[in-house]
């Protein structure tokens, strides 16, 4: 399962090499909440370069367990992951870094 603290700006940063990550928008609600993360890989803004991953998380035992993840351009409704084949931080990053290797932004099944 991932956590969403793993979802870090820095942490992203570094894994992604990217140039700059934050969050465009957190809503938190009682027992779960939606977030959508920029990832820009210059120092201003390209169609088709820059992405963004967005999802949905669920409290369970006071920890933000993620239940939907999607990943694709910035600004574009992107693909969902499947969060039975992605599993930890590190599955993520990986399919991160094949989509980006590929072009591509296809579902991981």
């Amino acid at each position: 399962m991932i956590n969403k603290k793993d979802l870090t700006g820095n942490k992203l940063k570094k894994s992604l090499n990217a140039y700059s990550v934050g969050y465009r928008w957190n809503n938190k609600n009682k027992g779960w909440g939606n977030f959508g993360i920029n990832i820009y890989f210059g120092e201003t803004f390209e169609r088709g370069r820059d992405k963004e991953l967005t999802g949905y998380y669920k409290e369970i035992e006071g920890e933000k367990i993620i239940s939907s993840l999607s990943f694709g351009d910035l600004f574009q409704c992107g693909e969902q992951i499947n969060l039975n084949e992605v599993l930890t931080y590190e599955d993520l990053i990986l399919w991160i870094q094949t989509q980006l290797k590929n072009g591509e932004n296809e579902t991981f099944i």
